[in-house]
């Protein structure tokens, strides 16, 4: 497997893997090196609700996505307890529900193809949380506490095709009337 971390320029890079050589690189969030159609899988966490144009990273996505490439994006659920903590990651950028996100992704030609929900414990240090954390989690998927997850988990696919929409098929023009007026 062929692995590359992009870390936005704004956010700066890290080393990556810690122990091994390099494979972060530092780029702009919506021109990535790479060429079109060229990448199988992606995973984007903190980089959605992080990113000043999420549409435009969407399409940069869309962009070198396969045409069977899959992309999961980790969010922070807008309805959950951690989006309401300074000492996360997921406190900071835009939070995202279910229902905005798949809305997003359609309207930058990817489909959503499954979801989930995590971390369902609370955001603490505290050892008690700490060591209940693996409880926490088992019960949320169990009882689907999905409205207190602190991050949503969505895979979603590349559009290749563009769906029927009847705005657009009731405003193209008839191609017979074009042809009116031309008969004796």
């Amino acid at each position: 497997l062929n692995w590359t971390c992009l870390m936005p320029a704004q956010q700066g890079v890290i080393h990556w893997p810690s122990e091994r050589e390099n494979k972060s690189l530092l780029v702009e969030e919506t021109s990535w090196p790479f060429e079109s159609n060229s990448v199988d899988s992606l995973l984007v966490a903190h980089g959605l609700e992080t990113c000043e144009n999420p549409n435009l990273l969407l399409q940069e996505i869309w962009r070198v996505l396969s045409p069977s490439g899959r992309v999961i994006f980790v969010v922070p659920n807008r309805s959950g307890l951690w989006v309401r903590s300074d000492v996360t990651p997921f406190g900071y950028g835009r939070p995202y529900s279910l229902r905005q996100l798949e809305k997003q992704l359609l309207e930058n030609r990817l489909q959503l193809d499954s979801h989930l929900a995590a971390l369902f414990g609370p955001p603490s240090e505290r050892a008690y949380w700490l060591k209940t954390m693996g409880f926490c989690e088992k019960v949320g998927r169990t009882v689907d506490l999905r409205m207190l997850a602190g991050a949503l988990i969505v895979q979603a696919g590349k559009q290749n095709y563009l769906k029927p929409n009847a705005a657009i098929r009731d405003s193209l023009i008839d191609p017979m009337g074009v042809l009116q007026g031309l008969t004796k």
